[in-house]
């Protein structure tokens, strides 16, 4: 794996105003990581980093008809933040999103988080075995 950090943000259509000063913010003090947004389109009506990559996720079924609280966007949005191992395998997926490189970490954010200082530190804890 090349050890570029990976960080995921994902995001429903009101947070979208949000996102850009959180992945601004990020890669002004981690200029060489690699961002992945989820979300619900191509793209957004704000200006974005070149690290950025949009993966769209609108209609897309990652859990059951049967799950709980499935309807809402917010749940669907939080529930999905519980796939991403699933997504990032380098494999056909099978939710109907393209096949996404093999990542052995990933730094998950929430949208309305301002970045610092370098998450260096955490990208580079052990986590063999985890």
């Amino acid at each position: 794996m090349d050890n570029q950090m990976q960080v995921v943000f994902s995001a429903s259509r009101n947070l979208y105003p949000y996102i850009t000063a959180g992945i601004h913010s990020l890669i002004a003090n981690n200029p060489n990581c690699k961002v992945w947004l989820f979300m619900e389109d191509d793209e957004v009506p704000y200006a974005l980093p070149e690290q950025c990559e949009i993966v769209n996720v609108a209609g897309q079924t990652f859990f059951g008809a049967d799950c709980a609280n499935i309807r809402t966007t917010y749940t669907y949005m939080s529930l999905m933040r519980a796939t991403y191992a699933k997504l990032f395998t380098g494999e056909p997926n099978g939710y109907g999103i393209r096949t996404l490189p093999k990542l052995d970490k990933i730094v998950q954010m929430d949208v309305d988080v301002v970045v610092r200082g370098s998450l260096q530190p955490l990208w580079d804890v052990d986590m063999d075995g985890k």
